[in-house]
């Protein structure tokens, strides 16, 4: 009987663990951030605002979805991939800016060594990899998300 209820308690301790874990991480792929210009993401432009950024299912790690909190404007983005050899040191957005318009190029999460590129449907954005005019806008997050999405 004594194991039996050292089994069980063990097992709800385990189950609460891996369960910390999961939210845990859930939390650290969404955040908020205030974009004060307006932006294009792929072939879509965006005003300025508040967005929420996150990864919305934790097996595709290359989909994230883009919602503007004041216009509930939303966009589901399949990424790329890109890599830094130190962990971030922050949460942010890059922006390349080309002729006057600024794309969201990356998102870099804090601590981490991956982050993700957004490939663009502009043909000139293609064929311009960033050697004639073009820039790099850096974009800090403002909030840390830790509450579930709306």
């Amino acid at each position: 009987m004594q194991t039996r209820r050292l089994l069980t308690i063990l097992m709800i301790l385990w189950a609460g663990v891996i369960g910390a874990g999961a939210v845990n991480a859930q939390e650290t792929h969404r955040f908020d951030v205030k974009v004060p210009f307006p932006f294009l993401l792929q072939d879509r432009e965006f005003p300025a605002g508040e967005y929420r950024i996150e990864r919305i299912d934790q097996t595709k790690p290359n989909l994230f979805m883009l919602k503007n909190t004041n216009d509930h404007l939303t966009r589901l983005v399949l990424a790329q991939h890109v890599e830094h050899e130190t962990p971030s040191t922050g949460t942010y957005l890059l922006f390349k800016r080309r002729e006057g318009k600024l794309y969201l190029f990356q998102i870099w999460i804090s601590g981490a060594i991956n982050g993700l590129q957004i490939p663009s449907l502009d043909e000139k954005e293609k064929g311009n990899r960033g050697t004639d005019g073009t820039s790099v806008v850096r974009l800090n997050a403002i909030t840390t998300k830790n509450s579930k999405s709306q």
